[in-house]
Formats: structure tokens, sequence, C-alpha cells
């Protein structure tokens, strides 16, 4: 947890080594040196998932593919999520936002985790995949999501905690035998998971097998006004773009991406930026001075142009300043490509690189409500998006909800806790599920 983080950075420094999972590794915290990893990817070191993320995501998107297929996924990905395209897609955070605020008023009291977790899930499956919240298969659709999260997040580790020791250590019902192999022990962990992804990939061949098939005419020809999804954006830049080597598995590859990192890691966002509001009354109040002096106040959110919540100054550094804080991922992993210096240490070819997020933002001088927001004493002491080369693509896209959020929040409740709070550190930052508001 974090405790322990801060008491090896204490003894050792900024970068000492240590194991992770039985192999040798570094931790690395402060921009100085987190620039140097960030920028180095691809020349100094590389990303490896462990094979059950691999199994899970497949070889044809954005994290699997070889370096030509990552290249061409990751440039049209960054552009359908680039500020050109926030238009398309905010009017549709903005009404599931004011729907979900607004069951929430009717509850009084809510466990934040989940209704975060219900609320974000819908605004991604119509944001990201376009699949419509009012589908009647939605909650079939979002259990599948949970299942594929569950199952990357699933290390092949036999040490206490880990799904795959309950897997591995569990007894046959008829021969009361323990697994035979390993593979047995991966597969049982992997089966929800694997499912659920044929279930995702089903849906979107229906709805986008015949968009590929489509004359230029028919793709970009009147659609009757009906949202067009970030899947379906991508498919258009890369036909007016000349790019023929997209195809349906490039996309359903995509969007289990997008279900990991667009669906957990900003649920929790979400329960962590509640939590903080209950917990300071003059934010949320200067917040509500923001809204009523750029004359929101009473208009209803769906009737908001977006580029006026965009210019929420305040509410967006309420947002950056919760990433800061309490960042959903607390670091990254990286594997050395060659061995080079670090800091005056040579890191040997092979080892682990783990550089801390959660502690290099505590490491920046001043917090962002302070400081003016972005005066940072380097743009590598902000990682709650990544850096360089793996920065994540929806970045705009998390940042705008965690906005709407905020304005809406503030706008229509005032925020308490009931009992006591818990905040849980792994393997994401987030309100323990037994939290109440």
């Amino acid at each position: 947890g974090a405790n322990y983080q801060r008491q090896r950075r204490r003894k050792y420094g900024k970068i000492y080594r240590t194991h992770m999972f039985g192999s040798p590794s570094v931790a690395v915290i402060g921009d100085e040196y987190v620039k140097k990893i960030v920028l180095g990817e691809g020349t100094l070191v590389q990303t490896r998932w462990p094979s059950t993320t691999r199994r899970i995501l497949g070889t044809d998107g954005i994290v699997n593919g070889d370096l030509a297929t990552h290249c061409r996924i990751k440039r049209l990905a960054l552009k359908a999520f680039s500020p050109k395209y926030v238009g398309t897609f905010a009017p549709v955070i903005q009404a599931g936002i004011a729907a979900h605020i607004k069951e929430w008023l009717g509850r009084g009291t809510v466990p934040i985790l989940e209704m975060c977790k219900q609320a974000v899930s819908k605004t991604m499956m119509t944001v990201l995949l376009g699949i419509k919240s009012d589908d009647p298969n939605i909650q079939l659709y979002i259990q599948a999501a949970d299942d594929i999260i569950n199952s990357i997040l699933s290390l092949p580790l036999d040490i206490p905690g880990f799904g795959f020791r309950r897997v591995s250590h569990a007894k046959d019902a008829k021969t009361s035998q323990r697994f035979p192999t390993n593979i047995i022990y991966i597969h049982a962990i992997l089966k929800p998971g694997l499912k659920a992804r044929e279930l995702i990939f089903d849906k979107l061949e229906t709805q986008l097998k015949s968009k590929f098939n489509a004359s230029d005419e028919e793709l970009f020809g009147d659609n009757g006004g009906e949202y067009e999804s970030v899947l379906l954006n991508i498919l258009k830049l890369a036909r007016r773009e000349g790019e023929t080597d997209i195809k349906l598995r490039n996309l359903q590859n995509l969007s289990l991406e997008f279900i990991f990192a667009g669906t957990q890691s900003l649920q929790c966002s979400c329960s962590l930026v509640t939590f903080h509001l209950s917990q300071n009354p003059k934010v949320v109040e200067r917040c509500r001075e923001e809204i009523r002096t750029a004359g929101l106040w009473d208009i209803p959110l769906t009737e908001i142009n977006v580029e006026r919540l965009q210019g929420l100054k305040y509410v967006e550094m309420v947002a950056k300043e919760t990433l800061r804080v309490t960042p959903t991922i607390p670091g990254a992993v990286r594997v050395a490509l060659k061995t080079f210096e670090l800091g005056g240490y040579q890191i040997p070819r092979g080892w682990q690189i783990i550089y801390s997020i959660r502690l290099t933002h505590e490491e920046a001088a001043g917090k962002v409500l302070q400081n003016g927001g972005d005066k940072q004493n380097s743009p590598y002491s902000f990682l709650p998006f990544g850096k360089g080369a793996r920065m994540c693509a929806g970045k705009n896209y998390g940042m705008l909800y965690l906005k709407v959020l905020i304005f809406e929040l503030v706008r229509n409740a005032d925020i308490s806790l009931v009992g006591k709070c818990k905040i849980v550190e792994v393997p994401m930052t987030r309100t323990d599920k037994s939290v109440k508001i």
C-alpha cells in the first residue's frame, strides 16, 4: 500500500532495488527519473503485460499489437478522442450524469462506488462502444465488462490474496484432487473473461460489420441524428485517410482496451472525487461561485454547450487535484530493453522498472489548487493518464466526465459521508464498496 511505499522511499531514497513477483526490479520516484522512463518507450524500456492480460486483450489492438498495428490504431484513437470530437460525445456524458444524479437524489443515501460504476459503465457503453443505455441487455454487457476487467487483473501468481491462488487451490468436486497443471488454473480464471469477450465481440459485429461493407456515401451519409460511437468514428477516420488495414477484429480488440482503461479507473476516480467533495465544503462553495459567475447555475445540464463547461477552470482544478492526491492507478511497470543509467545507478537489461505515480505526485512542490492548476515543476510530476507514447488515449474523455460530474453534483446536492470512509489502494485507488454518501 501507499504507507509501505512511503516507508521504503524514506529509507532508500527515490531509486532503490526491490523485487516484484519474484523478478529483480527497480523502484523509481520523481519527475526527473520518470521522464527518462516514459520518453524511453521502445528504446530503453518496453511494456510487458502478464500472459492473462495478453490472452484477454488479444493481439490486434493498441496494447499487444505489433509496432505497425499499435501506431496505426493509437493514432486514429487519439484523433477520435481529440478536442475536435469532444462535442460529439459530450451530450451523452451530460445526459447520463444528469439522469444518474437525479436518481441518487431520489434515494437520499447511496453506495457511491456502485452508483459510479453504473453511471460510468452505461456512458462508456454508449460513447465508446455504441451500445445504448436503454438496450434491453445493458446490464448483461456491464457484467461482461466487469468479467473482462477482473480477468485482466488476475495475475497468474500462487500467493495469498490473488484469484489465481483461490482457483489453483480449489478441489475438484468429483475427485477431490487439485487441478493438474497451471494451464488449467489460468483457464479457470480466464473463462468468465473469455466468455464475456465473445459476448461483446458478437454485439460489435452486429453493429459494425455492415459499416465495414458500406460505401463512402452510406458510411458518411446522414445518420438521422443518431449518436456515433468512438469506435465508429475511428472507422470513419480510417476510411477518410485510406487506412485499408483496419479490420473488424482491430475494433473488437480495441473495445476491450476501452473497457479496461475507460471503465474501472474512471469509476474509481468518480468515487474519489465525490468523497473529496464531501470533505471539503469550501471547495464545493467555490465551485458553486464559479458556476454562478459563468451564468450556468439554472440552465439544465443537457442544454449547456460543452465549451462553456470546459471554461470552468476551478472545476477543472478540482478534478486534477483529485487525480493528484488520489491517482487511481498508483504506478506503472516497464522492462529494460538494455542496460542504462538512471540517477547514477545502472539498471540491467531485463530488469523491471516500477515508477510510482502516487509518490511522484507527492514529490512535486505545491498542490494544484495552490499554484494555479497547471504550474507544476515539470510536466512529468503529474501523471494520472501517463506520459509519452503510452499516454492514455482517452484522457479528454475522462477529464470531461469528471468535470461534468463535479458540476452537476455541486449544483444539486450537499454531500456528506454516512459513517467512516475507507480508501482501498490495491489494485486501484478507490473508495471501499461499503462507503455511502
